[in-house]
C-alpha cells in the first residue's frame, strides 16, 4: 500500500469512520478533491494539521498518522511516539519524498525555461530576419 492509502487508513482509525466522504468532510474537502488527491498520491497534509489544530476534540495524531509505525496513537506513551531510530528513520523518508518532488519541480522549471528561452532566440532571429529584408528592399 502507497503512502496515502496506508495514511488514510490511519486517519479513518482515528475519526473511526470507514468512508472516504466523511473523511473529505472532516479535512474540508469535498469528495470530487479527496478523490483528485487520492489519484494523484497527495495526501492532504496541510489540512490535517489544520484539523488537528481546529479540533483538538478528536485527538488527532498527526505525527502518527503521517509516519506510521508499529505503534499506534493510543497504546504508546507519549516519550515511546516522539523519539527513537524508527521515528527518526519515517522522517527521513518523508523528507527524501520532498526533495524528490523538489528535484522533479526544479528540472520541469528547467525545461520550461529552455523551451521559453528557446522560442525567445527564434522570434528574435525572425525579427531580425525580417528587418534584413526590410532594409535590403
Amino acid at each position: 500500500m502507497n503512502f496515502f492509502g496506508e495514511a488514510t487508513l490511519r486517519l479513518k482509525q482515528q475519526l473511526q469512520t470507514t468512508q472516504d466522504k466523511e473523511v473529505a468532510s472532516t479535512l474540508g474537502l469535498s469528495p470530487q478533491s479527496w478523490a483528485g488527491r487520492k489519484n494523484r498520491g497527495n495526501f492532504p497534509e496541510k489540512e490535517l494539521y489544520a484539523l488537528a489544530a481546529k479540533r483538538p476534540d478528536l485527538g488527532i495524531d498527526v505525527d502518527w498518522i503521517l509516519g506510521g509505525g508499529a505503534v499506534g496513537p493510543m497504546s504508546a506513551a507519549p516519550a515511546q511516539r516522539a523519539g527513537g531510530d524508527g521515528v527518526l528513520r519515517q522522517y527521513a523518508d518523508r523528507i527524501q519524498r520532498h526533495v524528490a518532488t523538489i528535484d522533479y519541480a526544479a528540472q520541469a522549471i528547467k525545461d520550461l525555461a529552455e523551451s521559453v528561452q528557446a522560442v525567445v532566440d527564434a522570434r528574435t532571429g525572425a525579427v531580425l530576419a525580417s528587418q534584413d529584408t526590410g532594409a535590403a528592399a
